[in-house]
C-alpha cells in the first residue's frame, strides 16, 4: 500500500510503518519487511491450512513464522531483483535497490533463503514448502531479464551456486519451457 503512494511520501511512510513492527523482526531490514508484506503466498498457505479441521494455534504460528517474513519476502525480493532496470526506468520503488552492493544483496537474499528453509522444516509436509522455496529461486533466476542485467546475472550465479538438485531441476525446466513457448 505505502509503496504505491506519491513518490515523495512513500519511503518515509514505509519507514514509519516499519518502526511499528521493527521489534518483532530484528533480523530483517525495513525493505525486506516491506517486500514480505507484498506477497500473497502466506495468505494462500493459511487458506489451505484452514481446511484442516484439526488446525491449531501452534500450526498457524509455525506457518506465519515460515511464510512471514521469509518465504513471502523471498518471493517479492526475487521479483524486485529481476525488475531493477524496469523499476529504474519507470521511477518505481525497488526494495533490492536499498542493498549497498552486490555482495550485500547476495548475502541478504541467501539469509532469507536459509531462514525460509529452516522455518519450513517445522511445518507439516516440509518437502512441499521446500519445493516452493526452490521453485521461487529457479523460476525468478531463470527469467530472461536476469541475463540482460550484468549485476543481477552475477547475483543469480551466486545464489544458484551449490544449488540443491530440486532447484536445478526447476531451473533447467523453467529455462526449457521459456525457450519452447
Amino acid at each position: 500500500m505505502y509503496k504505491h503512494i506519491a513518490k515523495d511520501l512513500r519511503e518515509d511512510a514505509l519507514l514509519e510503518w516499519w518502526e511499528l513492527h521493527r521489534e518483532k523482526f530484528p533480523q530483517i531490514g525495513w525493505n525486506e519487511f516491506a517486500a514480505a508484506t507484498g506477497s500473497t503466498l502466506g495468505v494462500f498457505m493459511l487458506f489451505l491450512a484452514a481446511s484442516d479441521p484439526e488446525l491449531g494455534e501452534a500450526t498457524v504460528g509455525a506457518i506465519r513464522d515460515a511464510y512471514f517474513p521469509y518465504i513471502c519476502g523471498l518471493h517479492i525480493l526475487l521479483d524486485y531483483l529481476i525488475d531493477q532496470e524496469e523499476d529504474i526506468a519507470g521511477g518505481d520503488l525497488n526494495f533490492c535497490s536499498y542493498y549497498a552492493n552486490l555482495d550485500e544483496t547476495v548475502e541478504r537474499i541467501a539469509f532469507v533463503v536459509r531462514e525460509a528453509r529452516t522455518k519450513s522444516e517445522l511445518l507439516a509436509f516440509p518437502e512441499f514448502h521446500r519445493m516452493i522455496i526452490e521453485g521461487l529461486l529457479a523460476l525468478y533466476l531463470s527469467d530472461p531479464k536476469v541475463s540482460k542485467q550484468r549485476q543481477v546475472k552475477q547475483i543469480s550465479k551466486q545464489l544458484m551456486k551449490d544449488s540443491p538438485l530440486m532447484r536445478m531441476f526447476f531451473f533447467i525446466n523453467s529455462v526449457w519451457i521459456r525457450k519452447t513457448s
